[in-house]
């Protein structure tokens, strides 16, 4: 398998649309903080001063698609992340983001039934956050047999098979 295909989610959470994503980062990083040295995220979480925060408490390096905008006065912090980013590494990172992270998001969409802008089948954020965290773990039970049997991450042959 390609090193795009043995990505699977590690950590997950539920919020409201309302709520920005980069608030979450730390929360989401602590427990991983000794295994990780790079985190892949969407334009969602870019903000200097969390991204700096992350770096500096955890030397952990966040990178978006996003590049700061270089006035007068630059950063260390800045430069560096401008520079990561630019970089052929940088950008290779962040194109394999996604074969490794939507089709994560597509196997939650398929086990769970939802199509086009189907609706949940629950209401209130405690109830969601429960169904979309169960779907989750459910994904990463599956991409995890997936790997040990040696077949491909997102498929869905096997789990589909037991319950016929």
């Amino acid at each position: 398998m390609a090193p795009a295909t043995r990505r699977f989610p590690l950590m997950a959470t539920v919020t409201t649309a309302a709520t920005k994503d980069y608030h979450l980062l730390a929360t989401l990083i602590a427990p991983l903080q000794e295994r990780l040295g790079v985190v892949v995220a969407d334009s969602g979480y870019f903000a200097v001063r969390f991204l700096q925060a992350i770096y500096e408490r955890f030397s952990i390096l966040v990178t978006t698609p996003c590049l700061f905008k270089i006035g007068q006065r630059v950063s260390h912090f800045k430069q560096y992340y401008n520079d990561m980013a630019a970089s052929w590494a940088g950008r290779l990172t962040y194109r394999r983001r996604k074969p490794s992270i939507e089709p994560t998001f597509a196997l939650i969409k398929e086990l769970t039934g939802l199509t086009g802008n189907t609706m949940l089948p629950y209401k209130g954020l405690d109830r969601v956050s429960a169904y979309l965290m169960m779907a989750s773990c459910t994904v990463q039970l599956i991409m995890y047999d997936n790997f040990t049997n040696q077949r491909e991450f997102g498929s869905l042959e096997a789990f589909k098979a037991t319950f016929q």
